[in-house]
């Protein structure tokens, strides 16, 4: 670099500056950089446009930086300063899309405040060395070469000119340049940067259906800078009341929606009258079990050593669940998350809607209106009980449980658990990679447990969550880990620890001789969070992203109660169901006097769709769509179907979001 001249070697750095930088925006949204997430489809006008916003972006940036320095070296160290932030931007957007699925926005800060320091501990670890095994450290190269060129102007002194007073000292060369020219380098970036923006708005404001706008979708179309900028900018200015979408059209059409699910037998997505399965558990006691990233194809899953030819069966309990013939085992069920996770997957069971999938619904969208499964069955009598593995404040589930109807003095938490002596923090199998022994939770929730009364209970399983990081009592204790390594392996060994737990959580409950009057409703709640490479240790077919997506999204669900027969409703086992076909399911089999309908009843054979907002795959009986690409898994499907389908599917998000995000069922809580 020393051959170039001062002057070569600062045009140089400067078009580096920018070329460097822009094309290390594409890392957040070019689908060869993101193999594992479903991204729109490409197209050369939202690729061109992203590129002009991002140019734009830099051009203003370095007209600030031109005009705020006085020297030239103060020019170049500022670029580099500023390079090494946006690297740090790229890679961090990285960790996030990796763990989420989806982009991140700054509506969705307030999710880093849960506090859970193990867990964020692990999962920073977790991360960045999944994405250095994936080769994302790509995002970092334009920082390390603008350090590297950094370092090279001290070493080679250069922009440095004699001191006229000495003749023993330098002075660093000042800029001398038209004002005027910079100030037009920093205006035509701010025309790319708003002529990107305002082109994307235009878009949105041109389709029909412009309510459902994706955060990803909007870094596709306008560059991640420029997306970041305009979402820091609404963050900032945004309103903390919620605002009524001014469409009056899809105003009416929402009501019309509410209106609809207020009849005994609404109309299902395909138009067809749906039908309510019988109160065969009227004034039973249920407890339903949401079981932390347990995905489908754990169930019955058997692995074999290939040296030995030894097998092992890695959930025997729940697999004896599902397949009892006498109980109702869903394998075409899928979660319905949004960014909040856990917390989606609950309300989306307890309300029968849909989160909207870009905001955590806990934080932003929680209000005492909603027509809930606590609040229907304490109308019926029923006692109400939360327990949960985690502290008082995550995910705000001790203000949140009560508001949506759980009897707030039945609520467990960490706090309550080391208040009443049964949690000691000190004992290393009490608390395991940031969360509660699963064993702990359910003794609480048998010592709940009382045959004189009707009771709801709701309970979260915990320790089968991400990470998956070696402990005592959980790893290395199968004979599995020797020819299944890594965190597949150590993913399986937490299974086998829930799958233990939940047998102990029946078996006490048998002793306590209450198990007959007691209903399971046991599900997943979302992924894994296993990588592709990951999965096709196990599932060679989960190498294709369309494939490992729908395993990813496919939880169990499992209906069972002890001397029950409800093979009679096996023809619905194979049909698509969600977690939002919970609430009316339960409504009907327990005789709840419900005024909404959302979904489906589960028991019924009526055909419904599921989707997952986190990032947008719908599955239906017949394919399983990628919204973002528009591919589906079944080659029969004409590309006419599927543009018929998505404005269909367009339509019902809609709607769905518009009850969600305006509160149609009564007045706001401009608290949460």
């Amino acid at each position: 670099m020393k051959k170039l001249s001062d002057k070569q070697f600062y045009v140089t750095f400067i078009s580096l500056f920018l070329v460097l930088n822009l094309l290390n925006g594409l890392v957040v949204s070019l689908p060869i950089f993101n193999p594992e997430l479903n991204l729109y489809k490409f197209t050369f006008q939202s690729f061109f446009m992203s590129l002009l916003g991002d140019l734009g972006f830099l051009l203003m940036l370095l007209g600030i930086i031109l005009i705020g320095s006085r020297h030239k070296r103060s020019v170049l160290l500022n670029l580099t300063i500023v390079s090494v932030i946006l690297s740090g931007i790229v890679f961090a957007l990285k960790i996030y899309s990796f763990y989420y699925g989806t982009a991140f926005s700054f509506f969705n800060i307030r999710t880093f405040s849960n506090h859970n320091p193990d867990l964020g501990r692990q999962l920073t670890i977790f991360l960045w060395k999944n994405l250095f095994i994936m080769g994302q450290w790509i995002a970092v190269i334009p920082a390390i070469i603008m350090i590297i060129l950094n370092v090279s102007v001290y070493k080679h002194r250069r922009f440095m000119t004699p001191n006229p007073f000495t003749y023993s000292s330098d002075v660093r060369e000042k800029i001398s340049y038209d004002y005027i020219t910079v100030f037009k380098f920093f205006l035509t970036g701010l025309c790319l940067y708003s002529f990107s923006t305002f082109t994307f708005q235009y878009k949105v404001e041109a389709n029909h259906n412009n309510y459902i706008v994706e955060d990803l979708e909007a870094i596709q179309n306008m560059g991640v800078y420029t997306y970041l900028s305009n979402d820091l900018l609404g963050y900032l200015t945004s309103s903390d009341e919620k605002i009524i979408d001014t469409d009056s059209k899809n105003f009416e059409q929402a009501q019309l929606y509410l209106d609809e699910s207020q009849k005994e037998n609404p109309i299902s997505f395909y138009g067809h009258t749906t039908n309510n399965s019988e109160a065969i558990f009227e004034n039973k006691t249920l407890i339903m079990i949401q079981l932390e990233s347990f995905n489908t194809f754990l169930i019955n899953l058997i692995v074999e050593n290939p040296n030995t030819g030894e097998t092992y069966e890695i959930t025997p309990f729940i697999n004896s669940l599902a397949n009892n013939s006498q109980n109702l085992y869903y394998y075409n069920f899928f979660s319905n998350i949004g960014v909040g996770k856990t917390s989606d997957a609950e309300f989306a069971a307890l309300t029968g809607i849909f989160p909207d999938g870009n905001i955590v619904t806990y934080y932003d969208y929680i209000h005492e209106d909603y027509e809930t499964l606590p609040k229907l069955f304490s109308a019926k009598g029923y006692e109400t009980y939360a327990l949960r593995g985690s502290n008082m404040n995550f995910y705000r589930r001790e203000e949140v449980y009560a508001q949506l109807g759980f009897n707030p003095d039945h609520l467990v938490s960490e706090e309550s658990l080391i208040a009443e002596g049964k949690l000691d923090l000190s004992i290393n199998s009490h608390k395991m990679n940031g969360w509660i022994n699963d064993n702990i939770i359910y003794d609480k929730l048998v010592e709940f447990v009382d045959a004189e009364q009707k009771q709801f209970i709701f309970s979260l399983s915990t320790i089968l969550h991400s990470p998956f990081m070696e402990h005592e009592v959980i790893t290395g204790m199968n004979g599995w880990t020797e020819f299944i390594p890594g965190q597949i392996g150590r993913y399986l060994d937490y299974a086998r620890f829930t799958d233990d737990a939940l047998k102990g959580l029946f078996e006490k409950l048998e002793e306590k001789g209450v198990l007959d009057d007691i209903v399971f409703i046991i599900y997943g709640d979302h992924k894994s969070d296993m990588s592709i490479r990951e999965h096709t240790k196990l599932i060679v077919e989960a190498k294709d992203l369309l494939y490992n997506q729908k395993i990813s999204h496919n939880v169990p669900l499992i209906i069972t109660s002890k001397n029950t027969d409800l093979s009679a409703y096996n023809a619905s086992t194979s049909l698509v169901r969600g977690q939002s076909d919970i609430k009316r399911t339960v409504v009907n089999l327990f005789g709840l006097d419900a005024k909404y309908t959302f979904g489906v009843d589960i028991l019924t054979t009526d055909k419904t769709i599921t989707y997952v907002p986190l990032t947008m795959d719908v599955f239906t009986d017949d394919f399983h769509l990628n919204y973002r690409g528009r591919e589906v898994d079944n080659p029969t499907i004409t590309e006419e179907k599927i543009s018929q389908f998505i404005a269909a599917f367009d339509r019902f998000k809609t709607l769905n979001d518009l009850i969600l995000h305006n509160n149609f069922f009564g007045e706001s809580d401009n608290e949460t």
